[in-house]
């Protein structure tokens, strides 16, 4: 049972409820900066899914990636052999023949 204090947003748990992006982005590549930029959204600003996904113009699969791998939301998918089998299942009709 989740605990009482726990919090949700945008239907993903919050894993951690505060992001500092380094002190000098001028490093990072593009993409990287990207991946701080959502995070930093996100996590300080407030702005929910939708909202980034329409400010940054990038896809929603691609900024919940981004702030799983950032370490800010708990990924919901149970596993990740359950989620290979959701998005393929030919694959997994087929090798049940075999």
């Amino acid at each position: 049972m989740p605990e009482a204090d726990t919090q949700y947003r945008d239907g993903f748990r919050i894993k951690q409820a505060h992001f500092v992006p380094p002190a000098d982005m001028s490093h990072l590549d593009p993409f990287s900066q990207q991946e701080v930029t959502i995070c930093n959204l996100f996590a300080n600003q407030m702005l929910g899914l939708a909202d980034i996904c329409r400010i940054l113009d990038e896809p929603y699969c691609r900024v919940v990636h981004v702030l799983i791998l950032g370490g800010l939301v708990h990924e919901r998918r149970s596993s990740q052999h359950a989620a290979r089998t959701a998005l393929d299942r030919r694959h997994s009709f087929f090798k049940t023949l075999h």
